[in-house]
Parts: structure tokens; sequence; C-alpha cells
């Protein structure tokens, strides 16, 4: 079975979001689907069973050479368990390797830090390494490590609302660091979503993280704000640049623009090259104006301090 990571807009709590949600390519139930569990009700579908990510991460570098460590080199084994050797080709070579660390068990639910932060000492992720917050988690019987349920979903291919014109294919990159556009961390990523044609990476958590399509954020915006995804040639009325990476928000009602990172600056703020402190205004005056820290002329249309 194959798979396309795609997000669906639904509500959470009585709120709009996008969702991600894995779009299936073959029906579950077919004699060439992937195992699937009851979910211990009958009004409820059959859950797909996943492999250890861990299996698919050691199944990605076996007989790595120098060489190919520098290289972005595309996952090609399905997150999904299949149903018989046969059922898949991609999962049945996975599963037909007699290497070392490549696990022949299905992962299980970890519902004792579900829904909560874990620390250090309760949680790391055997696939990404990291301690990030996630909505499920998920351990392997057989390698005895736990990981985030979106490392163990991670599909081959994800069409990020942030990135609508290119799809994300999942990669592994073990020579450098990348840093992952939706939380800016520098890190190593042996697991990360990337597109080529704007070398662009996002952590699989990232990548599959709910995004609010409307916010309420009074201290930007009088108004609500819509997710804008065609973002790459919006100014952002805060800080007047273009930031094609940066999920973007707008009101259609005022002509207002503002990327994710520019909500929540402060109003009213002290620097050290001034005796008082200065305001945030949205409506500057005509005339020729500049910046009185790096002399730069500052443009009429856009807000300044």
């Amino acid at each position: 079975m194959s798979s396309v990571g795609v997000f669906l807009k639904e509500e959470i709590d009585g709120k709009p979001f996008l969702v991600f949600t894995l779009a299936q390519t073959k029906n579950l139930t077919s004699s060439s689907g992937a195992l699937a569990i009851n979910s211990g009700s009958d009004n409820l579908p059959l859950q797909p069973l996943f492999f250890c990510p861990a299996s698919r991460i050691n199944f990605q570098n076996l007989n790595l050479t120098e060489e190919d460590k520098e290289k972005f080199r595309p996952f090609n084994s399905s997150p999904h368990f299949p149903n018989t050797r046969s059922g898949d080709q991609q999962g049945g070579s996975l599963l037909d390797c007699d290497q070392h660390g490549i696990c022949k068990l299905p992962v299980v639910p970890l519902f004792w830090c579900n829904n909560k932060s874990p620390s250090s000492d309760e949680f790391m992720c055997g696939a990404c390494e990291k301690i990030v917050l996630s909505t499920n988690y998920f351990a392997c019987l057989q390698c005895q490590k736990n990981f985030h349920k979106e490392c163990v979903q991670s599909p081959l291919e994800i069409k990020h609302p942030s990135h609508p014109f290119h799809s994300l294919r999942l990669y592994s990159y073990l020579k450098d660091f990348k840093t992952c556009f939706c939380c800016k961390v520098f890190n190593s990523m042996v697991m990360l979503y990337h597109c080529t044609t704007w070398d662009l990476s996002m952590h699989t958590v990232c990548a599959m993280r709910s995004i609010p399509f409307v916010v309420d954020h009074p201290k930007s915006h009088l108004h609500p704000l819509t997710f804008f995804p065609a973002q790459a040639s919006l100014i952002c009325s805060f800080c007047a640049t273009i930031k094609k990476l940066d999920p973007t928000y707008i009101c259609i009602e005022c002509v207002f623009v503002i990327h994710e990172h520019c909500m929540g600056f402060p109003h009213v703020i002290r620097i050290s090259r001034h005796n008082h402190r200065i305001s945030f205004t949205s409506s500057l005056p005509s005339g020729n104006l500049f910046c009185r820290a790096c002399h730069q002329q500052v443009d009429n249309d856009y807000g300044a301090y």
C-alpha cells in the first residue's frame, strides 16, 4: 500500500484546523492491503498497522558509502505493515531483509504518554531522536524503542499547505545539519521532508502538525486572520517584507497580511538609542521617512515603530 499525506479542514474544539491525513491509494480490506486491527467497536474502522520506523531507517542506510551520506536519499519503504510478504512489494522487501536492526513486528500504541509533553527521562523518539510534543506515541516490542506517531506514520510524500506548489518527499540526510522551516531549529535529521526545488526541509513532527485555519490574535489585528497558502508574493503589513516560506495569515476586510512569526510582537517597546518608549503604528504620514537605526528609507504603506 502506498499513501500520501494531505491536509483536510476539520474542527478541533469548535475551531477550524487543517489536519494531516493519510490518503490511502488502496482499500485496507483488499487482499493486497496493509494489515489492520479492530479498534474495539463495530462502528469504528479498522486501524492499519505500521513498521518500526527505526527499521525503515536501518533498511534505508544499508550498504551506504561515504559519498551516499552526503546526498539526499529518498525513502523507498512504506510505513504500512503489509498483510502478506507478497502483498506489498516495498514492505515485503523490508520484511525479507535478514540484516541486523530490521524489526519484523508492527509497532503498538503507547498510551501512557499520549497528549502530554514527555520528559527526557520518559521519552526520546527512536527515529528522529527528539523530545518534542506529539499527539500520540508508539513502541516497538522488538527493539524496545519509542516513537512519535508522526515518525511512525510518515508517508513517502506530503502535500503541505505552507508549500502548496511542490510535494515534499521523505528523505534521509546523514552528512550535515538542516534547518526546519517550520520550527527554525537547526538539527540533524535522519528522517526529513524536503523539497529539492526550494531547498527547504521539515521535521516529520512539524510537517504533520495541525495548522489553525483561522487565528484570533487581537494583539496583532482586530479581526480574525485566515490562513493563506500562496504567500510567496504577499508583503507582511507588520515587517514589510516577503517571506516565501513563512506561513501567512490575511484579513480580507482590512487587506491586512501578517507572517505567523510576526504575530505577538509588542505594540510598545523600549530601545537603548532612544529615551522614550516607541509604539507600533500601521499608518505612517506621507513624505520621505528614514529609519533612525539602519538609515534606510521606510515604506509608508506599511507599519513601523
